[in-house]
C-alpha cells in the first residue's frame, strides 16, 4: 500500500502481536504518551529509539523503516548504530564513494527546512540506487555536497531539484557526480550519542 509509513507498520504489527502502547512504552523504557506521539508522528525518534522500537516489535529495522519492498536479505541486517560520518555543511569525514552499509550525517544550518531541520541525522543508504523521486545525497567531484531530490537521471545527465526553500532545479552533467545515495529516514539526534 503505498503512502504507508512506519508508524502504520508498527501499528500492524502491534496489532498482529497484541502489543499495547503501554507494553510497547514499558518495553523501550518510556511513557506510554512518548510512545504515542511517536506513532501519530507528532515527534520523530532517535534513530537509537528507532532501533530499540525495531527490536521490541521483533522486526527488521530497514522493513519499519522502509516496507516490504525494501526489505533485506538476514545476512544485511542494519546494525544497532549507523555510524555518524559528517555533516551536511562540515562535510564527510572519510570517502564515502565505495560504502557498504548505511551511515547518517548531522544536518547543520536551515537550508533544508522545513523538510530537514538543524540537529536531525539523515541517514543514507549506499547500496540501493537511487530511483526518480527518491531523495539523495550527492557529492561532486569538486567537493560540494548537499541533499536533493532525483527528478530524472539521463545518460549525460541528471536533473536534481532543491529538498526545500526554493525547490530550485538544476541539471548536473553525470561526469560531475562522484556519487548519490538514498536518503532514508531522519532522526532527532539521541543526546545521548551525541555527548558520547
Amino acid at each position: 500500500m503505498p503512502g504507508r509509513g512506519w508508524t502504520e507498520r508498527a501499528r500492524d504489527v502491534m496489532e498482529a502481536k497484541r502489543i499495547s502502547q503501554q507494553d510497547l512504552a514499558t518495553a523501550l523504557g518510556l511513557t506510554r504518551a512518548a510512545v504515542g506521539h511517536y506513532l501519530a508522528g507528532r515527534r520523530r525518534p532517535s534513530l537509537d529509539q528507532m532501533t530499540a522500537i525495531a527490536a521490541a516489535l521483533d522486526v527488521d529495522l530497514v522493513w519499519l523503516l522502509q516496507g516490504p519492498d525494501h526489505a533485506v536479505a538476514e545476512s544485511r541486517l542494519v546494525p544497532a548504530r549507523v555510524p555518524v560520518l559528517g555533516g551536511t555543511r562540515s562535510g564527510l569525514t572519510e570517502d564515502l564513494s565505495a560504502r557498504r552499509g548505511w551511515y547518517a550525517l548531522k544536518v547543520e544550518g536551515s537550508e533544508y527546512s522545513p523538510r530537514i531541520h538543524a540537529g536531525e541525522v539523515a541517514v543514507l543508504d549506499p547500496d540501493r540506487a537511487p530511483e526518480a523521486g527518491d531523495e539523495v545525497l550527492v557529492v561532486l567531484r569538486d567537493g560540494g555536497l548537499g541533499l536533493h531530490v532525483l527528478v530524472r537521471q539521463g545518460p549525460a545527465q541528471v536533473t536534481l531539484e532543491t529538498i526545500a526553500g526554493d525547490r530550485v532545479r538544476r541539471a548536473v552533467p553525470r561526469k560531475d557526480i562522484r556519487f548519490m545515495h538514498r536518503l532514508v529516514a531522519v532522526f532527532v539526534e539521541d543526546p545521548e550519542s551525541a555527548s558520547a
